[in-house]
C-alpha cells in the first residue's frame, strides 16, 4: 500500500522546536507553510478557495502540527493518538503540576 503524508493539528500543545515521537513528527505551527507541498501552497493563492484555505492555515499556525506518514487517515490518527498519549505520560511524570491537556481535535 502506498504511504501518504498527513498534516494534522494537535490542540492545546505548544512547542518551540520540532519533536519526533516514533513515526510522528511534531512541528510548531509557524513551520506549517514549509511543510506544505507545492499543490497546497498553490491553493493559498487560488481565486475561489484561497481565502478559506489561508484562514485554515492561519488557524493551524497558532498551535502544533503533526506530520504523520501512514497508509490512510485512520492509521495516521491512530499513530498520532499513541504519540500524544506517550508524550502526555512523559510530561506528567516530569512535573506534578503541569497540565497535559492536549490531543486530537474532538478528544479534548
Amino acid at each position: 500500500m502506498p504511504v501518504t503524508t498527513f498534516l494534522l493539528p494537535v490542540e492545546g500543545l505548544t512547542i518551540t522546536c520540532p519533536w519526533e515521537i516514533g513515526r510522528v513528527q511534531l512541528y510548531p505551527g509557524a513551520q506549517l507553510r514549509s511543510l506544505l507541498g507545492d499543490n497546497a501552497q498553490a491553493m493559498l493563492g487560488h481565486k475561489v478557495i484561497g481565502a478559506v484555505t489561508t484562514k485554515f492555515v492561519e488557524e493551524l499556525e497558532q498551535g502544533t502540527v503533526a506530520r504523520v506518514e501512514a497508509t490512510d487517515i485512520d492509521a495516521a490518527l491512530d499513530l498520532l493518538a499513541l504519540a500524544t498519549d506517550l508524550l502526555r505520560v512523559f510530561l506528567k511524570k516530569g512535573a506534578r503540576f503541569r497540565t497535559t491537556m492536549f490531543g486530537l481535535p474532538g478528544q479534548m
